[in-house]
């Protein structure tokens, strides 16, 4: 049996909490909370949508960063040999950056609406799709990480990872999608216009329909990854 170092467990425990928390948020929501709310009247719904939704974004988005950068870490000293590359590669400080940013925007209570807020997540998608995009290129270079993915636990640890960049970018669109959800619920739960209410109501249910498209391939990654972490984690394919 391998025995990993304390600072690995400690890694790997964060890593899976991060992962049940964001993953276990996104099945809720594609299999249950919808599907539950499908047929109850309009300003209910809402009542249930508007505080959910903004808890929903800072839990899942500090979890969607948490998993992210903490599988770094893993990928780091489990795979290549060394917790320093965080702070010594490219791609390792992009990651970082990625996480101190993203932690930034979901625990100081800033409003999405807000220009801080937006500015944050745009730096926070440069560099995680930054960092993305440095690790596919070294793949093919005479580097680490081009002998990493030999074995079909390196390539089954990066495939999963660069899936979970992919649903972490699905994610900042149905958390636009909320947002926008968010407003608009606010605006007919307080308005006695008819007129108003029939406009909004036709905005809501437009993107509610938008966000429902996005549930199957939602539903799809979260699959595959999951195989792919299972595969990873199964001592007979090291």
């Amino acid at each position: 049996m391998v025995q990993l170092s304390f600072e690995v467990w400690i890694i790997t425990l964060i890593h899976i909490s991060a992962v049940v928390i964001w993953i276990g948020a996104h099945l809720f929501e594609n299999l249950i909370l919808h599907s539950s709310l499908g047929k109850v009247s309009l300003k209910p719904k809402l009542e249930v949508y508007l505080p959910l939704f903004a808890r929903f974004r800072d839990v899942t988005g500090l979890a969607s960063a948490t998993t992210l950068y903490s599988g770094v870490l893993l990928f780091s000293v489990v795979g290549l040999g060394s917790l320093s590359l965080v702070l010594t590669t490219p791609w390792g400080l992009l990651s970082t950056l990625y996480f101190i940013v993203a932690f930034a925007n979901h625990s100081l209570g800033l409003k999405p609406s807000s220009l801080a807020y937006r500015s944050l997540r745009m730096l926070g998608t440069f560099a995680l799709v930054g960092a993305a995009i440095i690790v596919i290129l070294s793949i093919y270079l005479p580097t680490n990480l081009s002998t990493f993915i030999n074995s079909s636990w390196g390539l089954a640890v990066l495939t999963g990872s660069l899936l979970a960049v992919i649903l972490s970018r699905l994610g900042i669109v149905q958390g636009a999608f909320r947002g926008q959800i968010s407003r608009i619920a606010n605006q007919i739960l307080s308005s006695e216009d008819n007129e108003l209410l029939g406009t909004l109501s036709k905005r809501f249910h437009s993107l509610e329909q938008k966000m429902e498209l996005i549930v199957m391939p939602e539903t799809i990654l979260i699959i595959v990854i999951l195989a792919l972490m299972v595969f990873a984690a199964n001592p007979f394919s090291l």
